[in-house]
């Protein structure tokens, strides 16, 4: 097996591309096709980073026909790909000063 097969096999697993063709060695007819449709909303947000996240759901909720689009392969944008897990300060003097939305995503 050639490397470039190998590589090519293992990223298609790895992102939830298998299929049968793939056990034989041949490659999907086109696995990077773009799927054009038509949709209707009312807010479009780009990008899923925290930010954008937080105001996809807070339109959501305020009822909103809401679209997010994000290029990435995960939501969180640093918070998640990066690594950065600290979410911020949300308590000053033994007092909650910050709360929302950003507090219910850190809740378990």
């Amino acid at each position: 097996m050639k490397r470039s097969d190998m590589i090519a096999r293992i990223g298609a697993i790895s992102v939830g591309l298998t299929a049968p063709q793939l056990t034989k060695g041949e490659m999907l007819a086109a696995p990077y096709t773009i799927k054009k449709q038509k949709i209707e909303t009312e807010i479009l947000i780009f990008g899923g980073a925290t930010a954008g996240v937080v105001a996809a759901i807070q339109a959501g909720r305020a009822g909103a026909k809401t679209t997010l689009i994000e290029s990435g392969s995960q939501l969180g944008g640093t918070t998640s790909t990066g690594g950065v897990s600290f979410p911020g300060i949300f308590h000053a003097r033994g007092k909650q000063i910050i709360g929302g939305i950003g507090w219910e995503l850190v809740q378990p």
